[in-house]
């Protein structure tokens, strides 16, 4: 059995070391599809705080499995992970991972196991902890990402995996998440002046904090200490309030 791992990238360097640290023993190749410009609708004036020389260093550094590819010319999502099936050949399983998501290594190896045995193309992830402005607080919700495909399936079967990925988009540096919440895939959605009145503002305790829907009530205590070693030697671990 081979994997094959994909990375769309525009932004990501803070955690894109622990990312691919935590995947790089369970696959044999690890395809970073960089663009220098937003990809996901929309656009914005304002320079990406990373460079991609600063993005391609952690990506090299953190494993000799990694492929840089540029993907410029992309101007969609699905597009620019699209691109990743031009690398599947040779390959039984598809791993899509985002540049701020750290699987729990056990659980990776199990699902990878899971849909390369399957029956069905596509794995939804069930299990994603979405760590809210710090290493102690998460909120869950029933949303469940496709990250696994089946290449050698040939149909239309979507089926959940049950699978550990711990999720820090909305526990970044603050210049990363005012850069974001310009670009957002689903910038059209976001509630009027989130940024600054729920997240910046944010108090343990307070309700309906995501974005865009009502899924988070609110976010609860995480006990970081069941985390990763990757993650436990993050800058961000030990940080009350990740700014």
């Amino acid at each position: 059995m081979k994997t094959l791992a994909y990375y769309p990238v525009h932004y990501g360097a803070e955690y894109l070391d622990a990312s691919i640290r935590s995947i790089s023993d369970q696959v044999d190749k690890i395809v970073i599809l960089y663009t220098t410009h937003p990809s996901y609708g929309h656009g914005t004036s304002t320079p990406c705080p990373e460079s991609e020389s600063e993005i391609r260093d952690i990506a090299h550094a953190a494993s000799n499995k990694v492929h840089w590819v540029n993907a410029d010319g992309t101007w969609n999502e699905g597009q620019h992970r699209s691109l990743a099936w031009k690398y599947a050949p040779g390959y039984n399983v598809m791993l899509a991972v985002d540049a701020d998501e750290i699987w729990e290594p056990v659980s990776l190896e199990k699902c990878i196991k899971e849909t390369y045995e399957g029956s069905s193309w596509r794995r939804n992830v069930n299990g994603f902890v979405n760590f809210w402005k710090s290493f102690n607080w998460a909120c869950y919700d029933g949303f469940q990402p496709a990250r696994l495909f089946n290449i050698n399936k040939n149909n239309q079967i979507e089926e959940s995996i049950n699978g550990t990925i711990y999720h820090f988009g909305y526990a970044q540096d603050k210049k990363i998440m005012d850069y974001k919440f310009e670009i957002h895939g689903h910038k059209n959605e976001i509630k009027p002046g989130w940024l600054a009145n729920t997240y910046y503002a944010w108090q343990p305790g307070d309700k309906d904090i995501h974005p865009t829907c009502t899924v988070w009530g609110e976010a609860v205590a995480f006990d970081k200490n069941t985390l990763p070693d990757v993650l436990k030697t993050h800058p961000n671990f030990n940080k009350e309030i990740i700014s």
